[in-house]
């Protein structure tokens, strides 16, 4: 949630041959993509889950760097459409960033933008999202990728009530990969997140094949603290997320 040196904020990068997929692109991601040696240009899907900063501070930035390396460089311009996935309302949320952080009077970049879609396939990848709800003043996205029988699943930012729906419980349900916001300290009951435990007793009653934790505020619980919490409830495949770590699915 607050970047730290060695830690930067929400992002996810999923590679299927040489297509990228980037789920949330918080502060600090610009700068990993980097240290991944990764071509921005090839990202063609980047999904928000919402418009908190820690999960959208570097969107802009990274499209403001593809736009001005292809007026400086024709050659690296983007010859196809970047692919925007957000909830419900965020056409309008990105034109006022566009309006402030972006106010060329020439931007002639292919941007198409989709709320919430149901099903999205591009660019080899099937994505379902759906409604959640983070904080009750404005709209997010959980989401699932599949690829053949494999399916990840993202949470994004989840009030603990989310655990308990039918919609997310369908979603998530025999996911091969949960990557699941875990931003509420252990013992900790009230909160716009859920703690360790939480994330650990839904995974084990919907058969979650591996459960990765994710969003964990930076010196507030111990590791080994948060995996005893989860593991009092989920005895399936476990792992800490941290920066830069790489997983086949």
């Amino acid at each position: 949630m607050v970047p730290t040196k060695n830690k930067k904020s929400s992002g996810y990068l999923l590679k299927k041959g040489d297509k990228f997929l980037l789920l949330d692109c918080g502060d600090g991601i610009f700068r990993r993509l980097q240290d991944l040696r990764v071509d921005y240009f090839k990202i063609n899907i980047i999904l928000i889950s919402h418009t908190h900063t820690d999960h959208i501070g570097d969107f802009m930035p990274l499209i403001h760097a593809q736009f001005v390396e292809g007026l400086y460089h024709p050659e690296k311009k983007r010859k196809q459409a970047l692919n925007v996935i957000g909830p419900k309302g965020f056409k309008d949320a990105f034109n006022s960033l566009r309006k402030v952080m972006w106010p060329e009077p020439n931007e002639e970049m292919d941007i198409e933008i989709y709320e919430q879609p149901k099903i999205l396939k591009a660019e080899g990848f099937t994505i379902k999202t759906i409604s959640v709800e983070h904080v009750p003043w404005f709209n997010a996205i959980a989401a699932a990728v599949y690829e053949g029988k494999k399916k990840l699943v993202y949470s994004g930012d989840i009030n603990k009530k989310v655990l308990l729906s039918g919609k997310f419980i369908d979603l998530a349900r025999n996911a091969d990969i949960l990557l699941m916001d875990t931003g509420k300290p252990v013992g900790q009951v009230e909160g716009n997140h859920a703690n360790p435990y939480e994330a650990g007793l839904f995974a084990q009653k919907h058969n979650i094949k591996h459960l990765i934790l994710t969003h964990i505020k930076d010196g507030k619980d111990k590791i080994a603290d948060i995996v005893k919490d989860c593991r009092k409830a989920y005895k399936g495949k476990l792992t800490i997320g941290k920066d830069l770590l790489r997983i086949k699915i």
